[in-house]
């Protein structure tokens, strides 16, 4: 595949993920054990909703069920520990952001005197491209905040010019991924180019060089997931390490969402991913990749809430919506912020556009079934199913 087609495909992927990462088929075994669901009529049967204290929700664990979940298999353990609050935010994304690319160029080492560069305009705004076959560096800019920046080993695995030969093209493999919340790191050490590295002191190094380079303001980086691989060259065999570190935004212990598709309800209303950051290193210190989702989402206000769902009351709500499927292993609970959006008549009112205002809520996840793969660039955490309850107004919404 040549140059030009390969960065293409490589540009419209980065730009379409966050649109078509819903539309997956169902694989064949969900069908069969959803068959039978909406036959039961105690789904239809009213919950009482108890509430609580944010405060509380740190102490919350599985000890607090006292009823039998039937069909739902609870995962071993859950963590609310961190929740420091628990608001309503009012979120927006960057409008204005290309005033301030000279900055950004300089951070990734783009000359605009030396590069290759191409203006345009896309669902993400206005939006600068550049690209050095020479120095092997490509970087992407946009009006809302969105970042891409690949070079060296990711470079070449995204522009190596082979002719028709696929043969010919430089093979990736996995090698181990990581999920920082529950994987113990401690001892663990990753190989990179340079080296053996720990992969704890890693994942601090991208939390700082984050919150350095790219503030957020009252949001924090959390490292959460890491992926090791190992590039071969097709010509001489040599291979190239390299880590992807995935990075969540938090606010005051709950994550924003990177872990649910965009879903569309009667309502206009849209659940969104992409508040993730990938971050990849073939040696300690030099980065190969850089992408930051959708664009740059900004906090512009929170507001606190004073009582909530509580966490007995939540796992109640959807054990009574899943009851009539056959057994469903519930992989992993989490407290979210996700991002909801009203999408508008104007076909160009995109869910990140420059400037567009978001409301991001609190949420019980119940996430099941994580997806295995992961793109060739960067590092997926979302899961193939889920159901959310909403932790103030009890709402229950789930994608079976």
């Amino acid at each position: 595949m040549h140059f030009k087609m390969k960065l293409l495909v490589f540009l419209i992927c980065i730009f379409s993920c966050g649109i078509l990462c819903g539309c997956r088929k169902t694989p064949e075994e969900v069908i069969e054990r959803t068959k039978d669901y909406g036959k039961n009529k105690q789904i239809t049967e009213k919950i009482d909703i108890t509430y609580c204290e944010p405060a509380e929700l740190k102490n919350a664990g599985l000890s607090d069920i006292s009823i039998d979940t039937g069909n739902i298999e609870l995962p071993d353990k859950v963590d609310f520990s961190k929740v420091e609050d628990v608001c309503l935010l009012q979120m927006s994304y960057e409008k204005d952001f290309l005033s301030d690319k000279d900055r950004y160029l300089q951070l990734f080492g783009i000359n605009k005197d030396t590069f290759m560069g191409k203006s345009d305009v896309g669902m993400l705004g206005a939006c600068e491209n550049y690209d050095s076959e020479k120095e092997k560096k490509g970087f992407n800019i946009s009006e809302n905040g969105f970042i891409s920046y690949y070079a060296g080993v990711t470079y070449d695995s995204i522009v190596l010019d082979i002719g028709d030969d696929e043969d010919a093209e430089m093979q990736a493999a996995i090698n181990d991924e990581y999920d920082i919340d529950t994987d113990d790191i401690s001892k663990v050490n990753v190989k990179l180019n340079d080296g053996s590295a720990a992969l704890k002191k890693m994942c601090r190094k991208a939390e700082k060089w984050l919150a350095e380079k790219m503030p957020a303001g009252q949001l924090t980086y959390h490292a959460a997931d890491a992926l090791t691989k190992t590039y071969l060259y097709p010509q001489d065999k040599k291979e190239s390490y390299v880590l992807t570190i995935s990075a969540e935004l938090e606010y005051k212990g709950i994550r924003l969402n990177n872990h649910i598709s965009s879903s569309y309800g009667d309502d206009d209303k849209t659940e969104i991913a992409g508040c993730d950051v990938n971050i990849s290193y073939d040696t300690q210190d030099n980065i190969t990749f850089f992408s930051n989702g959708q664009g740059t989402i900004k906090l512009d206000s929170a507001q606190n809430i004073q009582k909530i769902v509580d966490f007995e009351s939540a796992v109640k709500l959807v054990n009574k919506k899943l009851a009539d499927f056959n057994k469903l292993k519930i992989e992993k609970i989490i407290p979210l912020y996700v991002i909801y959006s009203t999408i508008g008549p104007a076909p160009n009112d995109y869910i990140s556009s420059p400037g567009k205002a978001v409301e991001a809520r609190p949420v019980y996840a119940f996430l099941f079934d994580k997806r295995k793969e992961n793109e060739d660039l960067g590092l997926s955490k979302e899961y193939e199913h889920f159901a959310i309850v909403d932790m103030e107004t009890g709402e229950l919404t789930t994608d079976f």
